[in-house]
C-alpha cells in the first residue's frame, strides 16, 4: 500500500513520541485504552484483508491467454486517489487546526515513499506474498548500511547481532522460495487459475525490487522525521497532502509510460477484477487512517510493535488462504526474522526509557544544585 505512515512508524526515533494537536486527541470521548484497542484492531483487519486482496490481484489469470493484471502504476494511482478521498472525508467530519506545513515539503516524503511502494508492489509479480512481507519487515538492514556508509555511525554489538539474525532468516527463506499449490486459487476462487511456480531467475528480479524498496524506505525516514519535528502536522493532514502528491506522481508515471490505455482495456475485458481493486484500495486507505492516528496518538514505537506483529499474521493468513507450501526450514526462517525484529523493538524500548531517565535525572541534579 501507499504508505508514508508505515515508513515513519519504523523510522522515527523510538525515544520520542509524536503528539497530535490537542483538537485531534479526543475521539468520541473514548479512553486511551479503548482508542488503542481500536487502532490495533483496525490495523490488523484492514491490512491483513488488503494483503490477501493484493495477492489475489497479482496471482489471478484471466481469459484464454492467462493474462494477469500487471499495471502496477495504475493500481497505485487508484489507491492514492482513494487514500486521498478517505483523508478528505476525515477532515470534513472532524475538527482540525489549520496545517501550517508548506505543501512543497510533502513532496520529497511522497516521492520516496511512492517509489518504495511501487518497487514492493511490482515485486509481487516475481515472488510470492509471504516472501514480500518478510523482506519488507527488514528495514533495519538498509538503515544500518546507510548509517555505516553515509553517516559513519557506530552501532552496538547487540544491534549487529539482530541484523545478522534477520539476514540469516531472510537468506534461509529465499534459498527455497515457497510455491502455491497448482490449483490453490482456482479451488477457492473459481474460475480463476493460480500463478505458475516462481522460477529462480524471476525470484532474483523480485528480490532486487525488494532491496530497492527497502533502500528507498531508509531514505524516506529522515524526511518524515524532519517534517513532523518541524511542523507537526495532524495525522490526517499528513495523509491528505501526502496522497495528493502521490496521486499526482503516479498520474504522471501512468501517462508517461502509456499504462493508462492498456489498464483500462484490461478492466473492460475482465471487469471481475474491478471490485477486487476497489476493495484493496479502500481497505488499504482505512488501514492508513489507523496507522497515522496510532503514530500521532501513541508514538512510533508502539505503532512499530503493532505493524510488526501484524505482518506475521499476514503471512499466516496468506499461507492458509492461498495454500502456500512452507517447509519446516521456512517456518524456522520466519521465526528467526521475527525474533530479530522483536529483539530490535525491545532494545529500542530500553533505549527510549534510558533517554527519558537520563533527562529526568539530569533535571533532578540541576534542581539539587540550585
Amino acid at each position: 500500500t501507499v504508505h508514508v505512515a508505515r515508513g515513519f512508524a519504523h523510522m522515527a526515533p523510538s525515544s520520542s513520541k509524536v503528539h497530535a494537536p490537542a483538537s485531534e486527541q479526543p475521539l468520541f470521548g473514548l479512553s486511551s485504552e479503548a482508542r488503542l484497542a481500536g487502532c490495533v484492531a483496525g490495523i490488523y483487519v484492514f491490512f491483513i484483508t488488503a494483503g490477501m486482496l493484493q495477492e489475489q490481484i497479482a496471482a489471478e489469470e484471466f481469459g484464454e491467454n492467462d493474462e494477469r493484471f500487471k499495471y502496477t502504476a495504475f493500481l497505485l494511482l487508484v489507491q492514492s486517489v482513494i487514500n486521498f478521498t478517505c483523508a478528505w472525508l476525515v477532515l470534513q467530519l472532524g475538527r482540525f487546526p489549520k496545517d501550517t506545513t508548506p505543501f512543497s515539503k510533502y513532496g520529497l516524503v511522497s516521492l520516496s515513499s511512492i517509489a518504495a511502494h511501487f518497487c514492493s508492489s511490482k515485486a509481487i509479480m516475481y515472488v510470492d506474498y509471504p516472501t514480500q512481507v518478510l523482506a519488507k519487515s527488514c528495514k533495519s538492514i538498509p538503515v544500518m548500511l546507510m548509517g555505516l556508509v553515509a553517516f559513519k555511525k557506530r552501532y552496538s554489538p547487540s544491534k549487529y547481532a539482530v541484523v545478522i539474525i534477520i539476514t540469516l532468516g531472510i537468506a534461509l527463506f529465499m534459498l527455497n522460495p515457497p510455491a502455491a499449490h497448482p490449483h490453490s486459487l482456482s479451488e477457492k476462487h473459481p474460475p480463476t487459475k493460480s500463478a505458475p511456480l516462481v522460477k529462480p531467475e524471476v525470484s532474483l528480479i523480485g528480490l532486487g525490487l525488494l532491496v530497492l524498496s527497502l533502500s528507498l524506505d531508509s531514505i524516506t525516514g529522515p524526511f518524515q522525521e524532519e517534517l513532523v519535528r518541524t511542523t507537526n502536522p495532524s495525522s490526517t493532514h499528513l495523509m491528505f497532502y501526502s496522497t495528493i502528491w502521490q496521486a499526482a506522481i503516479m498520474a504522471v508515471v501512468v501517462l508517461a509510460t502509456g499504462e493508462m490505455g492498456p489498464a483500462l482495456n484490461f478492466l473492460t475485458r475482465f471487469p471481475a477484477i474491478i471490485p477486487q481493486i476497489l476493495m484493496f484500495s479502500l481497505f488499504s486507505a482505512c488501514g492508513q487512517v489507523f496507522i497515522y492516528y496510532t503514530v500521532h496518538q501513541f508514538g512510533s514505537l508502539l505503532c512499530t510493535i503493532v505493524t510488526t506483529s501484524r505482518k506475521f499474521f499476514t503471512i499466516l493468513a496468506s499461507v492458509v488462504w492461498f495454500d502456500h507450501s512452507l517447509s519446516p526450514i521456512h517456518w524456522v526462517s520466519i521465526a528467526l526474522v521475527f525474533v530479530g525484529l522483536s529483539a530490535d523493538i525491545v532494545m529500542a524500548k530500553q533505549a527510549a526509557f534510558g533517554a527519558l531517565w537520563a533527562r529526568l535525572t539530569g533535571k533532578s541534579a540541576k534542581t539539587k544544585q540550585k
